[in-house]
């Protein structure tokens, strides 16, 4: 699909941050920003299911030294990539998880089973990142990675996958992150066509609003399971994404209102989807959204 061009970002916060927003010096950023340019291999790559399977895996980017060389601990930031739960790659946040990296962020860029495998389901995925979580939190203590800290970013579908990590049933509870920060995300699937004819959803027959609150769509919808007690969650989303629309992220900043959940929306003006990939976004964009992104969870 062809995307529109990407200008004039615009910032709007709705509801209250996960941590004040700290200013990001031009002095600070721009490492990072050059890190985000860069090429060049993970430092480890780790399975971390058993088994043959290099969905499996992911790739860690260790956070700077001058953040770490006095013995702190980084708090950890996992990346999930979308195209639409069948297909994309980790690859395409690399840039990304070199950017966090340079700014103190233990990354970890994780891949995930795809939905254009033979019964393989978007619930699947779901499990995958859930255990990709696991697998950081039991590996935090020995790698001096701040257990405590661990905040979670999806694109687009990775965006619903991120919310596996504290909305989502069946136990929000159980792998919860520190907080989310959800990019286009997709947040609810009963609206969206294409999303519900992923495999585990298309095979719960027709939906309606008869069939509304026992179709499998509703529970892995974010929206409708968002509550105060999930993360706080940072949400930016283009105006004119014509993938995921962008009435999706404004009902869900209307239901963080209702159940007094921490949500903060940030809509960017005349912006189409998957803006913050190489591929389809501009340099100002990127970069701009990037360090509002880091202004949001804080210096480390």
């Amino acid at each position: 699909m062809r995307l529109h061009r990407i200008l004039f970002p615009v910032f709007l916060f709705l509801g209250v941050s996960a941590s004040p927003a700290g200013m990001l010096s031009s002095s600070a950023e721009q490492p990072a920003w050059d890190a985000f340019n860069q090429s060049g291999p993970p430092a480890e790559t780790v399975r971390y299911l058993p088994g043959s399977n290099p969905l499996h895996e992911l790739d860690l980017y260790p956070a700077s030294s001058r953040f770490t060389k006095n013995g702190g601990q980084p708090p950890v930031l996992i990346l999930i990539h979308g195209g639409g739960w069948g297909g994309g790659t980790r690859e395409a946040l690399a840039p990304h998880a070199r950017y966090f990296a340079a700014l103190g962020w233990e990354c970890v860029n994780i891949s995930y089973r795809l939905t254009n495998a033979p019964g393989v389901t978007l619930m699947n995925a779901q499990e995958d990142v859930r255990a990709a979580f696991d697998w950081v939190r039991a590996e935090a203590g020995k790698r001096g990675w701040d257990a405590t800290h661990l905040v979670a970013l999806g694109e687009s579908a990775g965006g619903q996958l991120a919310c596996a990590l504290g909305i989502l049933p069946p136990d929000p509870k159980r792998s919860r992150a520190h907080s989310l920060v959800l990019i286009n995300p997709v947040l609810d699937l009963t609206k969206l066509s294409w999303a519900l004819n992923q495999p585990g959803l298309r095979e719960a027959g027709a939906f309606n609003d008869a069939s509304a609150k026992e179709h499998p769509a509703r529970l892995v919808s974010p929206v409708f399971n968002l509550n105060a007690e999930c993360p706080p969650v940072l949400l930016v989303h283009g105006r004119d994404d014509s993938v995921v629309p962008f009435s999706q992220a404004e009902a869900f900043a209307a239901r963080a209102k209702q159940v007094n959940a921490n949500v903060s929306l940030v809509p960017l003006e005349k912006t189409n989807h998957a803006f913050l990939l190489r591929e389809y976004g501009s340099p100002d964009v990127m970069r701009s959204t990037l360090k509002q992104i880091a202004e949001y969870l804080g210096p480390h």
